[in-house]
């Protein structure tokens, strides 16, 4: 059989990589498993289309089973030697099966002496240009190119063996038998594929160089080009020596089982972002906005909402009753409804705190979020194969077809385990961020070695950012905190986590991430139209305002995202924090920036470094009217002398409004006095200190913050002055 086969062939071989998979994933392709394989396929009740067996010791000691498995209808086809018709003469004639001496001139005589009527059949897949560097699984391949296939993909195949187990006992020549029960088995991907009294031979001999298994790839590879054979040999197994030798191209696994893409939306939220969860549903439901276009596509997706604790009954009534009312939704996601998980989180560490004002918990000011994810990461991980798209309810979708858009670029990647959207937008950020890719994007969850690096690397290292640098990081921008002190010359940690693993997170121009009101004040209310002209790749946009925005077109005809106005469009207000209270400790936080390390709750290192200062901050719950005087009183300790300087303004975004001053620390105890009278009301208040040369350590005693007006009688002022004693929280 030579006709070309639609169809893929996916040849297993037994090496430990293969432990824990899943067979059943093999649905979309057909299969080759060789060898004993069969005592682990029996258990699961699983077999593949097609098996080989050319070992002769192998053959003698298992031809009992091969026999079944053909007998039975449990395989298609066999592919072994005539040797097995010593044992099994049944086979001589069966269909379905086919011998090694078929396909050499000389060896094909032989099946006449042993009742067989098999054709001699010549084929360029078995002209070898090296006859001796020849085994099962090179076998295999050359068997599955007989039979027609021209996408091979190959898996299990490690070809990394030891050679002599304990448990084996040596016979003749290259004869090796299984002298007692193997309980650990380092060469095969389950430990009783080996039993005692099985024999075999040893896998690389010593007149092969101890390499036989390698050569006998590297030959088929040449007789490929060779015999000029039309297919495709792709090793699927970056544990394979035929991956660390470079020997066969690679390809993913999810690629080649068609599992690659994107298998999930899921879109991380809480309780309090129902209203939106709904609207974006009706929003998608719109042509103008649909994720998936084309009906053959439809189906290939779920739709997931991950909320940060279990929702409610009630939650789930309401978002299921927007979906019911869809006309086209239900027909584009897998299971015609949407899927709800939970990460769990406790009322202490759901929390997002925007404004720092209040002491941070063990996972920082983005508590929530930042388990959320990480917990989101974990479960999504144990259903889905490959990609799926992070994507909050502020993602606002701008052109129709957007999922099928963020599908094609997950399965054109080969190698990136994060695919999202550095920052885009006008307003400044530091150079720290500028490697930042969004949260809203595509995350690998079906690569373990990812699923590794979330739990080993990326959480461990948010956590201790946390705990010692800065209460405010976020999941999203950690590594490119990280990444930015990366120096090559020193190689110091950062520079080698980016040389292993910063090739595994890619920029796309599909996902846009931009700032707020800074990108839109410019629009003239058509934000969508402007963007997607400065970002033409775009798909989806992050940003509440844009998805705010499109809800206004709800049930519209003839929309297209780029040709309305949208009037929803405003700059973000900041929360304001209560005004001061005379004659009472100020309430603050105080807060590592910048190359500053926290050593206790008031302790803290500062060291100016590459152009960076060392800060603490001291954020005031405390907001700030207009031609507010403010005066504060620091009282410190520093370990040395050192210049530094000390810095009191506004917080939050927004133009500078605040005085700054040298000082120069003494070692031991200092009180420092800044004044500024604010011309302008802003949400919040803020002081620090920072120190650009040498590593000092600085000990805040006690803040002290007193409160005047501009037109207030000379005098009055102290009214306002902290009580004796009261020396800040």
């Amino acid at each position: 059989m030579t006709e070309p086969r639609d169809r893929k062939l996916l040849v297993f071989g037994n090496g430990p990589s293969l432990r824990g998979f899943d067979f059943e994933r093999t649905g979309a392709v057909d299969t080759l498993g060789m060898n004993a394989a069969y005592r682990y396929w029996d258990k699961i009740g699983w077999y593949p289309t097609h098996y080989c067996c050319v070992d002769d010791q192998l053959v003698e000691t298992h031809h009992v089973e091969i026999f079944r498995l053909i007998e039975t209808g449990q395989v298609t086809t066999v592919f072994t030697l005539a040797k097995i018709l010593e044992f099994q003469p049944e086979m001589a004639n069966m269909e379905g099966v086919y011998f090694r001496e078929q396909f050499h001139g000389t060896l094909a005589k032989r099946l006449k002496g042993l009742g067989s009527d098999k054709p001699h059949v010549r084929h360029p897949a078995f002209i070898p240009s090296n006859p001796k560097k020849l085994t099962t699984g090179a076998f295999a391949v050359r068997y599955g190119l007989y039979q027609g296939y021209r996408e091979i993909g190959l898996m299990g195949i490690d070809l990394d063996y030891v050679e002599i187990l304990p448990e084996a006992r040596a016979g003749d020549g290259l004869q090796l038998e299984i002298a007692e029960t193997v309980t650990a088995n380092p060469n095969y991907f389950f430990d009783d594929y080996q039993r005692k009294g099985d024999r075999y031979n040893i896998p690389n001999p010593a007149e092969h160089d101890g390499n036989l298994h390698v050569q006998a790839f590297e030959v088929l590879r040449d007789d490929l080009a060779i015999q000029s054979i039309d297919a495709a040999v792709t090793n699927l197994n970056p544990a394979s020596r035929l991956h660390d030798l470079g020997i066969f191209p690679s390809e993913r696994p999810e690629s080649f089982l068609s599992e690659a893409g994107i298998g999930a939306i899921a879109v991380p939220t809480t309780e309090f972002e129902v209203d939106d969860i709904c609207q974006n549903i009706r929003l998608w439901d719109m042509p103008a906005y649909h994720p998936v276009l084309q009906p053959n596509a439809y189906g290939r997706c779920d739709l997931v909402f991950i909320f940060s604790k279990a929702p409610t009954p009630a939650i789930k009534t309401q978002i299921l009753a927007a979906w019911d009312e869809t006309r086209f939704l239900k027909q584009m996601f897998r299971g015609g409804a949407p899927v709800f998980l939970s990460a769990d989180l406790s009322e202490e560490v759901d929390t997002y705190q925007r404004e720092y004002v209040t002491q941070p918990g063990e996972a920082g000011f983005k508590s929530g979020p930042n388990l959320q994810f990480f917990a989101s990461m974990a479960q999504l991980g144990a259903h889905y194969r490959d990609f799926i798209f992070f994507m909050e309810t502020d993602c606002a979708p701008v052109r129709p077809g957007w999922l099928t858009a963020l599908d094609a670029q997950a399965r054109g990647d080969v190698e990136s385990w994060v695919i999202g959207s550095h920052y885009r937008g006008v307003a400044k950020i530091t150079r720290r961020f500028f490697m930042h890719l969004n949260g809203n994007a595509l995350y690998r969850v079906g690569d373990k070695e990812f699923r590794a690096f979330l739990s080993d690397v990326w959480q461990p290292l948010l956590m201790d950012t946390i705990a010692t640098e800065d209460p405010r990081a976020a999941y999203d921008c950690i590594l490119s905190r990280h990444w930015s002190l990366a120096d090559s010359h020193e190689r110091n940690p950062a520079w080698e986590s980016y040389r292993a693993y910063g090739h595994r997170f890619r920029a796309t121009g599909a996902i846009v991430n931009i700032s707020g009101a800074d990108d839109l004040s410019s629009c003239e209310g058509q934000p969508i139209q402007d963007t997607l002209q400065s970002h033409p790749e775009a798909v989806v946009i992050h940003g509440r305002q844009y998805a705010h925005g499109l809800h206004e077109f709800i049930g519209e005809t003839w929309v297209s995202p780029g040709t309305k106005r949208l009037s929803a469009i405003s700059g973000a207000r900041e929360t304001r924090a209560p005004e001061f209270v005379p004659n009472q400790p100020p309430s603050y936080v105080l807060m590592p920036e910048g190359r500053a390390t926290k050593l206790s709750d008031t302790r803290f290192r500062l060291e100016g470094r590459d152009g960076e200062d060392g800060r603490v901050l001291i954020i005031f719950d405390t907001r700030i009217d207009v031609e507010d005087v403010y005066t504060l009183t620091l009282r410190l300790e520093t370990s040395e002398p050192c210049e530094a300087a000390l810095v009191l303004c506004r917080h939050g975004t927004g133009d500078y409004d605040g005085t700054s001053m040298a000082v120069t620390l003494e070692a031991g105890e200092n009180t420092l006095v800044i004044s500024h009278t604010f011309p302008r009301a802003h949400a919040r208040l803020r002081a620090q200190v920072s120190v650009a040369a040498q590593p000092v350590e600085i000990d805040i005693k006690s803040v002290d913050l007193a409160l005047a007006y501009s037109w207030w009688p000379s005098g009055m002022e102290s009214l306002l002055a902290p009580a004796p004693g009261q020396e800040g929280a």
